[in-house]
């Protein structure tokens, strides 16, 4: 009897043991959770920050692009010389043009220049020795409608607050070319690269070419017509990225 009393009383004990062991474990557990969730919350950061103790080196190889370009649209203004011709007339030009971003690399834009000719000393030492203007026309007007591919994404950093992020890119597509003489169709190409300022600005520089049919006063030929050109643009619409600067 006295056997099964003490087996009864061991029993008892070794189930007050395990029970009070699985509360405390279960307690153990419960705070466990509260730390994580703790925890949790302290890692969950603003929109467009960094965790203190990430390097932006480590995000710069990830990020796609600083500021995004898809379905955004961008209007620009500038200025251009041409660097080929006939030799008898040199022009500047003013440009406005519209683009509107498809997605990073891709984007659609038409733009329209207005030209200011006057004679080189070549056509103006003709003009004066005969009394003629050369069998050469300038162009007046130009239009073009462009389709673009931006073939690389690139960054420059100058200190480390200092960067710059460039695209390099290449258009093209038909053009309407208005000399002093007549009308002409034919096509347009311009490379360059588009520096981008902050998520709003752009500094576009390149050289653009026409290719057609010119008509002179004498006589016609194919030629083409390059104009090196300069435009501010600024975007609007779209959405903010992750500032790594």
């Amino acid at each position: 009897m006295k056997k099964l009393a003490h087996a009864l009383a061991s029993a008892a004990i070794s189930t007050l043991l395990l029970s009070s062991s699985w509360a405390a474990s279960a307690v153990s557990q419960e705070s466990a959770a509260d730390d994580l969730e703790a925890q949790l919350e302290q890692l969950k950061l603003p929109a467009n920050t960094l965790p203190a103790g990430l390097a932006t080196e480590s995000v710069y190889a990830v990020q796609s692009r600083y500021s995004p370009l898809a379905r955004r649209h961008e209007i620009g203004l500038g200025f251009g010389h041409n660097f080929t011709g006939n030799g008898f007339f040199t022009m500047q030009q003013f440009e406005m043009g519209y683009r509107y971003h498809l997605s990073d690399r891709w984007s659609i834009g038409a733009s329209g220049a207005y030209g200011i000719n006057r004679l080189t000393s070549s056509g103006q030492r003709l003009l004066d020795e005969t009394g003629l203007l050369p069998d050469a026309a300038y162009v007046k007007y130009r239009a073009d409608v462009m389709g673009t591919i931006n073939t690389f994404y690139g960054k420059l950093r100058f200190s480390p607050d200092s960067v710059i992020y460039f695209d390099q890119y290449i258009s093209f597509g038909p053009a309407l070319i208005q000399t002093d003489l007549a009308a002409a169709f034919g096509g347009a190409l311009d490379v360059g690269f588009s520096v981008w300022m902050g998520r709003k600005g752009a500094v576009r520089f390149g050289a653009k070419g026409n290719f057609y049919n010119e008509k002179r006063r004498a006589s016609e030929s194919f030629t083409q017509h390059w104009v090196g050109h300069l435009d501010l643009a600024f975007l609007m619409g779209g959405e903010g990225s992750v500032d790594v600067r």
